[in-house]
């Protein structure tokens, strides 16, 4: 059987609270064992401010 694909993000605003912890971080530990997890910080900012290489 093919495992499913799981793709989150957490915002990188303030540090890390019990909401945080309670909502995404603790389910994330537990889905990565039966998913491809797939977890990224998502930043609107890169994508919103211009950038110069």
């Amino acid at each position: 059987m093919e495992r499913k694909t799981v793709f989150s993000g957490i915002q990188p605003t303030g540090g890390i609270h019990i909401g945080n912890y309670l909502g995404a971080l603790r389910n994330w530990a537990r889905l990565q064992d039966d998913y491809d997890a797939i977890y990224c910080v998502v930043d609107l900012h890169a994508i919103t401010v211009d950038y110069d290489p």
